[in-house]
């Protein structure tokens, strides 16, 4: 499993607590999060699973390793300037019929459903681009403002 912008490591700490069989990998671009993300690790005795890299998301495509699943919460608009080039190095690493999840939350500004629709047909559109099948858009009532999800399987 896959997580692009880990930030400080919470989801793949507890997911590795959960699921110790499990191998992790997480990549982020902030040298500073990845020191905060191996501070928790190291923190945590036993967990031996996880991988961490230092890099933009596109980078993965030089980890010779494939993903059955790959997650983003709230960070994809850190990847790279181009979304869609992002996109296409993390599913050159995903198995087929491997599954990617991805949540947006804009923290700054509340967005107007009409907006969060447009959010969520852009990246249904990436999507598309890159050849993901089964791609389901989803806007979540939450506070302070509503989530656009996704969940797209790998062709």
């Amino acid at each position: 499993m896959l997580e692009t912008g880990f930030g400080p490591g919470i989801a793949l700490t507890e997911f590795a607590k959960n699921h110790p069989a499990v191998n992790l990998y997480g990549i982020d671009d902030s040298e500073d999060i990845l020191t905060m993300a191996l501070n928790r690790l190291n923190k945590v005795c036993g967990l031996r699973q996880i991988c961490l890299l230092h890099g933009e998301g596109s980078m993965i495509k030089n980890v010779q390793k494939m993903f059955d699943r790959v997650y983003s919460i709230n960070n994809v608009t850190f990847w790279d300037d181009d979304p869609v080039y992002t996109l296409k190095h993390i599913r050159s690493q995903m198995k087929a019929c491997g599954k990617s999840f991805v949540r947006f939350t804009r923290m700054r500004i509340e967005l107007l459903t009409q907006r969060q629709k447009c959010l969520g047909d852009s990246w249904k559109l990436f999507f598309i681009i890159q050849d993901f099948s089964h791609i389901e858009i989803m806007i979540k009532q939450t506070e302070p403002n509503n989530t656009v999800c996704a969940a797209v399987v790998n062709q």
